[in-house]
């Protein structure tokens, strides 16, 4: 408008969605320039590429649940076959099994599923809770099952077991390279009424 001064101030409104000219003032989306000369394209470029990313976001998550799954239905198995595909050659388990030479890789397991498979042969693992955040994956689950064979020493007692289990797992693609873990062996013993003489 000739001779009236136009002043520029920032309004935030969903009303507006691009800059425009009302009553001498000058209303701007937040964070656009009035100057944008293609504001609408810019900010759908900005919506594709997010959603882009989600995308790639919920294929990566997807993968490392199932992953994950596999994981742990291997370990309630007792299947080293299984436990193959989803772990890397040199995955590491740490720590080691206990009294166990560390071994990398499927086979670090195979002592320790050959006694599971007969001290709890009914094992369940129920996945509770995961946190991913990058290439590393937060586990909380619970182990079910009855003692049915030699416990770390302990003979059967035929007693139910329900204790948890936490792991955190380093992810390479659609296997894992390396897991941290800690179970609630105390637990299961108390629910037992019996205590290993020794550790190994």
């Amino acid at each position: 408008m000739a001779g009236s001064r136009t002043s520029c101030r920032r309004i935030e409104t969903d009303a507006t969605p691009d800059w425009q000219l009302l009553a001498g003032r000058c209303v701007v989306r937040p964070y656009l320039s009035p100057c944008a000369t293609e504001p609408r394209r810019l900010d759908a470029d900005q919506k594709r590429r997010e959603t882009i990313m989600d995308r790639v976001n919920d294929i990566a998550r997807d993968t490392t649940y199932r992953t994950l799954e596999l994981f742990y239905r291997a370990v309630a198995s007792q299947d080293i076959a299984l436990l193959r595909t989803v772990v890397t050659r040199d995955w590491q388990y740490i720590p080691a099994s206990c009294g166990h030479v560390p071994v990398r890789g499927a086979e670090a397991m195979v002592s320790a599923f050959a006694a599971l498979s007969s001290a709890i042969s009914d094992m369940q693992i129920t996945i509770v809770d995961v946190l991913i955040h990058g290439n590393r994956v937060g586990v909380r689950a619970r182990v079910t099952g009855t003692q049915s064979g030699p416990l770390m020493g302990i003979p059967a007692t035929s007693r139910s077991v329900d204790f948890a289990i936490h792991s955190f797992h380093e992810v390479q693609g659609e296997r894992i390279a390396k897991t941290w873990h800690l179970e609630d062996w105390l637990g299961a013993f108390r629910q037992i009424g019996e205590w290993p003489q020794t550790f190994p």
